[in-house]
């Protein structure tokens, strides 16, 4: 086993981290993956409200009415998203030790 996945719980909160064959800590590693799953996260969720709010409003005309319910119900859910992605990418960020604005 080259990697492996270390979880501690310190005063701080929950530690993840890599330690590779050397015992060395690997920081960043998991927290960098993270990250941009936060941020790919985010940009779908805005993308999916933009999407679904141009069909419940100016397009809703066009469709029926299940499919007006849906784009409502998706753009609950995608605001919904955007909110804790960028939760997510604050707390990566912090963890990294990089600015949080």
């Amino acid at each position: 086993m080259r990697d492996c996945l270390i979880c501690e719980l310190d005063g701080s909160g929950l530690q993840l981290y890599y330690k590779d064959v050397n015992n060395k800590h690997v920081k960043g590693v998991f927290m960098e993956k993270f990250l941009f799953y936060a941020n790919s996260a985010l940009l779908f969720s805005v993308l999916g409200l933009l999407a679904t709010a141009l069909l419940a409003y100016p397009f809703a005309n066009l469709l029926s009415m299940g499919w007006q319910v849906l784009a409502h119900i998706g753009t609950l859910l995608f605001a919904i998203g955007i909110k804790i992605s960028y939760v997510a990418r604050l707390v990566f960020l912090s963890r990294l030790g990089r600015p949080v604005h």
